[in-house]
């Protein structure tokens, strides 16, 4: 016989599920809307009706010259990839990822006890999840920009299902057959390969998990050890690619960190600092107050294990210290990590209690009906941006073949409205790389101003 209780969480679940849904049919719009966008130029071509065979043949000769000349990463090749694809296939992609990350994010913060409940609470778990991402998250360039998606989402994605295999290790990695073990050390390996940053400090947690199971069952599992070789390898791989030595070698030259004395370490700190709170200071606003709430309520033992992968963070932050400059998107698995504690505390303090229940549920379903206004107005600006970039595409296209497209065709940036937080927009990039904005529409362009 259902009590009172059930009743009351299967009422939530139905909020929540309709929370889910809302917002991942807006983020899915938001995706497709999102027009090409800076670095997107010089990543893709115009395709005019080619078979899929050309395609590949295509993906394959610009994914190696990206590999040799300037970026070896995962998440470059994953742009070039999807981008040659028909564009339906890219964003059938953003829904898989999209829904794996909210359903990840929740699942690492809830692993040791909702997930072994009922659907309902899973479910309640995830619309959390969703709705936090939705009013919190820094910058949404990883989820809407196309190039952002593919080259730190996508990843991201592949280095949580990892770092979930090690945080749930009991009984994720003992239910693995032998013959799929082989799948998740190649996807091991293709993590190491996404971030220069982020793979020191998920590397450091796994040796923490690995070395915490040894000192506590004197047993060291050859999978978990075989799993995190396999990501390191791929991240010495990274790391050692002639091109990304190139690369850093011309960010280096061009930012002035040639003289890499005390003083200029001292400024590194400063800056990566600046940048982190700058960009994250509301979430990370939100992690002080959750982790001291916890605290004061005598609660925090039971998060420890949450609260080891702020290591992990921590020490992705760091290596930032030693690359010539400091971009927020190096700041993604922090974002998540912090994302994670937060909604870790929430799922601790989820009250038991009849009345608080009711004020709670109230406040879920009040902050779902708020995320899914943030959603609508974000897809707003998305909507806005694409209408300027298409009629500017549409343009350029009608002087195809023209005497002005030979000598120079003018153009001009396109500004926006929003915050970057909402949209990134990458007309900066565009301006500095007008030659490969040219080559995609094979069209000389210049500057209005220059004209």
């Amino acid at each position: 016989m259902k009590t009172h209780r059930d009743v009351e969480i299967k009422w939530v679940a139905l909020f929540a599920l309709f929370f889910i849904s809302d917002l991942v049919l807006i983020n899915v719009f938001t995706f497709a809307m999102s027009p090409i966008n800076g670095e997107d130029y010089g990543l893709s071509r115009m395709i005019h009706g080619t078979t899929m065979c050309k395609r590949l043949i295509w993906i394959v000769h610009r994914s190696w010259f990206q590999i040799t000349h300037w970026n070896a990463r995962l998440g470059e090749q994953l742009a070039i990839f999807w981008m040659e694809m028909p564009r339906v296939f890219f964003d059938v992609s953003f829904v898989l990822f999209y829904v794996a990350f909210i359903w990840i994010v929740a699942r690492l913060a809830s692993s040791r006890r909702v997930f072994r409940r009922t659907p309902e609470k899973s479910i309640i778990m995830m619309a959390i999840s969703a709705i936090f991402v939705v009013l919190l998250w820094p910058r949404f360039e990883v989820f809407y920009w196309r190039t952002g998606f593919a080259e730190y989402m996508q990843p991201l994605v592949l280095n949580l299902i990892i770092l979930m295999v090690f945080s749930t290790h009991k009984k994720i990695v003992g239910d693995i057959k032998v013959i799929y073990f082989p799948l998740l050390a190649v996807a091991a390996f293709a993590a190491g390969l996404s971030f220069e940053n982020v793979a020191p400090g998920i590397f450091v947690y796994m040796t923490l998990v690995i070395y915490s199971d040894f000192r506590k069952y004197k047993f060291l599992s050859k999978k978990m050890i075989a799993l995190a070789s396999c990501y390191l390898a791929g991240w010495m791989l990274l790391v050692s690619a002639p091109s990304t030595r190139m690369r850093e070698h011309i960010y280096s030259r061009m930012y002035g960190s040639a003289q890499q004395n005390f003083n200029y370490y001292i400024g590194r700190i400063l800056d990566v600092v600046s940048v982190f709170w700058n960009t994250s200071w509301p979430l990370v606003l939100a992690l002080m107050i959750s982790t001291l709430f916890v605290i004061c309520i005598g609660r925090f033992k039971h998060l420890r294990s949450v609260y080891l992968l702020c290591v992990a963070a921590f020490i992705s932050n760091a290596v930032l210290i030693f690359a010539p400059y400091t971009d927020a998107r190096a700041f993604v698995f922090t974002w998540v990590v912090m994302s994670v504690c937060c909604l870790a505390v929430i799922d601790l303090i989820l009250p038991k209690n009849g009345k608080w229940r009711l004020i709670v549920g109230g406040m879920f379903v009040l902050f779902g009906f708020i995320a899914i206004g943030e959603a609508i107005g974000i897809y707003s600006y998305y909507f806005d941006f694409n209408n300027e970039v298409t009629a500017r595409s549409d343009y350029i296209l009608s002087h195809a073949g023209s005497s002005q497209c030979k000598h120079g065709l003018p153009i001009s940036l396109i500004p926006s409205a929003a915050s970057p937080r909402a949209l990134t927009n990458r007309e900066i990039w565009v301006a500095n790389s007008l030659n490969q904005v040219s080559t995609y529409f094979d069209c000389k362009l210049v500057l209005s101003n220059e004209k």
